[in-house]
Formats: structure tokens, sequence, C-alpha cells
């Protein structure tokens, strides 16, 4: 049961969006119990959305185990924060959104040393003292509002959703899955990975957001490669300095760049020039992500229908494939040492890399449905 709890801390939960939905999500519990909650969906990297930072409030502080973090309960009374920020998801995208808001590396941390073993047994934590949502911010209270006597009542709602969850499991045990009749066949790659591998163009580029403008992505940094030949592209483009706002040195440096690589950059129409000159009129463009393909097709639509690298991949899958540099670690896939400068040079390099082995892929797929089709055909000819 949740009952009120009367914190004087203010509680403030940035929520990965993937996390929103979460049917074992314990950040639910805080906002259902808490007198002094707000919970944001932390849209990360790209999406994420500056005003969000501008809305902390003064003498905040944030739970996240950096090596400066201060054990709160090495805090004293005068050192203590007034509001608390807690990060809601996996240890993976909690990391992902502290490094999309600069602003949180520049709050004062604070981390919590495990009083015991967790109690979220239904669902797994990278490591024994990592905590949910919801244990971290009953600790924390317990910390910083010793005399509150409610905030129990956070621990308690929380054994019981999982003593609710396993009783559940024990009086549910999962049967076995029901055959659903012959799964249909895989439907062939798109030709920019088979027969038309000679047209495929894998580009990658880099972004900035310009808040309160109409645009606010732009692209500043295009590089492409072609698989077939071995060509590579590489160019900037000058920021379009709509409503007074311009990449800083952060951003820049953050890429890997420097402020001459996008200052010195070309206008839209050299880049247009060179681009049709690099890809011609027939080709398939590649990218890992959707978000540099729309950016790049809103300036230069292509001739053709482009790929999404990350979509193909994960439907070869039927999962989630987590990010780019995972799977070429995981498949010890080569990767060419391109000419370009950056984060361009391992990205582009690796979406490269990723089109090779869906080339051949797709080949040893095609092979084995010849073979199982002559063997088929072989079978319906032969004596009954």
């Amino acid at each position: 049961m949740v009952r009120p709890v009367d914190n004087e801390t203010g509680i403030i939960i940035l929520q990965h969006p993937a996390e929103r939905n979460h049917p074992f999500g314990t950040a639910r519990i805080a906002t259902l119990s808490l007198a002094s909650i707000r919970m944001e969906t932390a849209w990360p990297e790209f999406a994420r959305k500056e005003e969000l930072e501008e809305s902390f409030p003064k003498n905040v502080g944030i739970l996240y185990p950096a090596s400066d973090a201060i054990d709160l309960e090495d805090c004293s009374p005068a050192n203590k924060p007034e509001h608390l920020i807690v990060l809601d998801g996996t240890w993976n995208t909690a990391r992902t959104i502290y490094n999309s808001y600069p602003k949180l590396r520049k709050l004062p941390h604070y981390k919590l040393t495990p009083r015991a073993a967790s109690g979220y047994k239904i669902r797994k934590a990278p490591k024994s003292e990592h905590r949910s949502t919801i244990e971290a911010i009953w600790q924390a209270l317990t910390i910083l509002e010793p005399d509150n006597t409610s905030v129990h009542y956070l621990i308690d709602a929380f054994n019981e959703m999982i003593e609710q969850q396993i009783k559940y499991q024990k009086t549910h045990p999962p049967g076995p899955r029901k055959r659903s009749g012959k799964k249909p066949p895989r439907k062939p790659l798109p030709t920019g990975l088979s027969s038309d591998f000679d047209k495929l163009v894998v580009g990658y580029g880099e972004f900035f957001r310009a808040p309160k403008t109409k645009e606010p992505h732009q692209l500043f940094y295009w590089t492409a490669h072609k698989p077939f030949t071995g060509q590579t592209f590489a160019m900037s483009l000058q920021p379009q300095l709509q409503g007074g706002y311009s990449p800083n040195e952060d951003e820049i440096a953050w890429m890997g760049l420097k402020p001459e690589d996008i200052f010195e950059g070309a206008s839209w129409q050299e880049f247009r020039h060179a681009w049709e000159k690099f890809a011609g009129e027939d080709y398939i463009l590649a990218t890992w992500n959707q978000i540099t393909r729309r950016l790049f097709e809103e300036r230069f639509p292509p001739p053709k229908p482009s790929l999404q690298l990350k979509r193909i991949y994960c439907n070869i899958l039927g999962d989630a494939c987590g990010p780019l540099s995972k799977i070429i670690e995981e498949r010890g896939l080569e990767v060419l040492n391109l000419p370009l400068s950056g984060r361009s040079k391992p990205r582009l390099s690796q979406a490269v890399a990723l089109s090779h082995w869906l080339r051949e892929f797709e080949a040893e797929h095609q092979k084995l449905v010849t073979s199982q089709s002559g063997f088929e055909s072989g079978q319906e000819a032969g004596p009954r």
C-alpha cells in the first residue's frame, strides 16, 4: 500500500524515456508517496531539452557515484542539499542522461554506501551494490531527514510490490510457448547490401542543437565512405547563425573537432557541388542512426530510399541490438582506418564495417535458401 511521506528535501527524478512504461519501475512509488517530488522525462543526446537544466533549483545536488562524490553519511548539516536529483533507468541509460546534460556534471555529487543487499529480486542489477530508484531515495531521505518517521513507508511499499510479484510468478508459472505455425521466410535485405552494393554510400554526420530557432538541429560536419570503391568524403558546413546561436568550444571539442573545422566550413552550395561530385546521381545512402540521415535528407534528398543500418541489423537479430561499438566488438569485425577527424573516424569506420558484414550475411543467406530450395525440389521429384 502506498502511504504519504511528508518530505522536506525536494526529490527530482530525471527518468530515461525507456523507463516510462517499464512494468517493474519503482519511480512511481516515489511520485505517489512523496510530498515534495518532481519527475521529468530526460530525453537524451540530440533530443535533450536545455530548459530542463535551467529549471534546476538552487542548492541542488545529484545522487551519482562519480569519483569526487561525497557520501551522504559524511555530510554536515550545513553541506546537505536542499534538493536531490535522482536518475531513473538502468545503469547504462542513467549514464546516458548524465552525459547528455552538461549541467549535471557541475552539480555537487553525492553517493550512498549500501546498508544491505538490494531487495529488487525481480529485476537484475549489474552489480550487487546497485539499488533501485526507490531504494536510493529511501536511503537518502533517512540520512537527510533522520527524524522523519514516515520515510520508511517508501521501502514498505517497495517490499510489498516485490512480494506481490513473486507470489504472482509462483501461481502463474510460465508455460511452454505455443507454436503459431511455420515462421515465414525472412525477406531479403535491401539491394544496397547485395546486388547494388556498388551504389552504397555510408554516411555519418555531426550536428548541434540551436535552441529557440526554426531549425533546432543543424548539421555541420558530414562524412561518407563508399565500401565498394574505398573512397572517403569529409566536409564541414558553416553554422547557420539563426537566432544568434553558434556552437561553443565545448560542443565542438566534444565532437573531437577544432573551431576552424566548423567556422571555416563550406556554404550549402559549395557542399552540394562537392557531394554530387563524390556520390554521383545514383547512390543509396546508409547511416547507423535515423537523426543524421534525416538531417542530411532535409537538405539533400537522395535519389533512392535510404537505409538505416541499425534497424536492419536489429531485424536480423529479432531484438534490440545495443550500440554499434558493441556489435563490432562482439562480432570481431575489422574496422578500416579511415582518413577522418574526431568522433567521425571511429563511428563511420564502424558503420562501414557493419555494411560489409551485412553484405556477407545476405550472400550466405541466399546460398542457404538456394540450397534448401534445391533439396526440397529433389525430394518432390524423387520416388514416393
